[in-house]
């Protein structure tokens, strides 16, 4: 029974993401946003619903590797997700400073989670120390990444052009936008608790079913609404839509907290979570790699295209491999402590 809710859950959040980006790039005609800014913030707080009803949800049932294996899990195959779009799509993926600066947030706090985990990150009252720390890094990184949208929309503006001013969303987008995140947060509820009974089915432990099981699940929506963003010519969106993602995972590790009677969730997690936290790391490194300007392989036209090409794709099978590898280790780690 468990492996049918889980099932039925992914399915329904993979559905809805399709309308999401439909809803968010309406949003965007209308308020004058910048794609890089809706997939960093809106699109990726609306298909992050998963990992923050899950968090809490697993929290609650007192499974902190669960919660913290979502977030960490989740962000290694958002990657993957930039990965294969490397793979297949190379030229699609543009250096720009904005890019850089949204997975220059993102690893910021991945590295910062790393070492809250190594450390415990301390306690205030029920809350850990490193929790709020990194509430307030997605909070200041999502501000800095609304001001450079906004600077970049100033530069590229053509002077000879009257631009559009800026109105409220059309009403049907913001339907289409709550009704398909309604869709995700109703088919999240769910999750935890199924992927508790398919640990106990297997005998592995809670993070390994965190990593792998409910991590996949609740990147769904991080998938569909990427491969609809690229089809629709919107790769400002995937790059959001991932970055932003890994960043909002993090940051719902704070309600976690007031979840969990036990503690704060990075100092309850097992030893195991800091390697798959290393492993998220490196892949957001190499994922970077391919947003920054003036990188060896950056140079456009002739010769300079092709070898930017065949360098992103080797960038994206790197990140491909590496989480192949994370994964292996995980899952080895928790049987063994399981």
């Amino acid at each position: 029974m468990d492996f049918a809710i889980f099932t039925v859950c992914a399915l329904a959040i993979a559905l809805a993401g399709p309308v999401l980006v439909r809803a968010v790039e309406g949003v965007g005609e209308r308020t004058g946003l910048g794609h890089l800014w809706l997939g960093t913030v809106l699109l990726a707080g609306a298909t992050s619903l998963p990992e923050l009803v899950s968090v809490v949800a697993a929290a609650g049932i007192d499974q902190p590797d669960i919660a913290v294996g979502t977030v960490l899990g989740s962000n290694m195959f958002n990657m993957t997700i930039f990965g294969v779009v490397l793979v297949l799509f190379p030229l699609a993926v543009r250096t720009n400073r904005a890019g850089a600066l949204t997975g220059g947030v993102a690893i910021v706090l991945a590295a910062a989670t790393l070492v809250f985990l190594l450390s415990g990150g301390g306690e205030l009252g029920h809350v850990g120390g490193g929790a709020i720390v990194l509430l307030a890094l997605y909070v200041g990184g999502s501000l800095m990444l609304f001001r450079e949208d906004r600077r970049a929309a100033t530069a590229s503006a053509n002077p000879d052009v009257e631009a559009q001013p800026a109105s409220m969303p059309h009403r049907g987008d913001v339907l289409q936008l709550v009704a398909a995140t309604a869709v995700v947060f109703v088919a999240s509820l769910f999750l935890p608790s199924a992927a508790e009974g398919i640990a106990e089915t297997l005998g592995v432990s809670g993070g390994v079913v965190g990593v792998v099981g409910v991590a996949l699940a609740t990147s769904l929506p991080e998938v569909v609404t990427s491969a609809v963003a690229l089809w629709r010519g919107a790769p400002g969106l995937v790059v959001g839509n991932v970055f932003g993602s890994n960043v909002f995972n993090v940051a719902v590790l704070f309600p976690g907290d007031l979840a969990l009677d036990e503690g704060p969730l990075l100092a309850a997690a097992m030893d195991e979570q800091a390697v798959t936290a290393a492993f998220g790391l490196l892949l957001m490194l190499l994922a970077l790699a391919a947003l920054v300007e003036r990188m060896p392989w950056s140079s456009q036209g002739g010769r300079g295209l092709l070898r930017r090409s065949r360098a992103l794709r080797l960038l994206g099978a790197g990140i491909l491999a590496g989480y192949l590898v994370g994964v292996v280790v995980t899952v080895s780690l928790g049987i063994e402590t399981g």
